[in-house]
């Protein structure tokens, strides 16, 4: 065994690579309790794509896991189909009877976000939550991608 590695492992950087006992966290000294702990508050990310068309989209149902807890906000991207035009039409979304935007231009909420990138809309979630999304007045069919992140 080289001597710097050794050295390395003793101050708890490098496990040995037979070790049997890795498991994530144990090199930072941390406990299994404390890494799940942590592993909870990891934000996450539920891509969800709505073929539109013209006229009005009501109640398109936005799934999340049974896990998630908090919804932190969402990102759109949209294409569409036949013309590079930025899409018309009005959004609303509601969770669990409340109503948290309506009829706000899509246009409004962009495109070319990076994950650190979104509209931050924090609402606590029982994992049975009842979320709709709904555009009306769109002019041409397109395809729109809906990131939601969640905790």
């Amino acid at each position: 065994m080289r001597k710097d590695f050794e050295l390395e492992r003793i101050a708890g950087n490098v496990l040995p690579p037979n070790d049997k006992n890795v498991r994530p966290g144990k090199r930072m000294g941390l406990t299994t309790p404390q890494v799940q702990n942590y592993i909870k508050r990891q934000k996450r990310c539920k891509g969800q794509n709505y073929t539109l068309s013209t006229g009005d989209n009501s109640d398109l149902v936005v799934q999340l896991p049974g896990d998630s807890r908090v919804m932190l906000g969402f990102v759109l991207d949209f294409s569409s189909k036949g013309n590079n035009t930025i899409p018309t039409g009005e959004m609303s979304l509601q969770i669990n009877n409340e109503i948290m935007i309506d009829s706000v231009f899509v246009k409004f909420f962009g495109q070319d976000f990076t994950d650190e990138e979104y509209y931050f809309l924090p609402r606590p979630l029982s994992g049975q939550d009842d979320i709709r999304l709904s555009v009306k007045g769109v002019e041409s069919t397109y395809n729109l991608h809906v990131n939601f992140y969640y905790l």
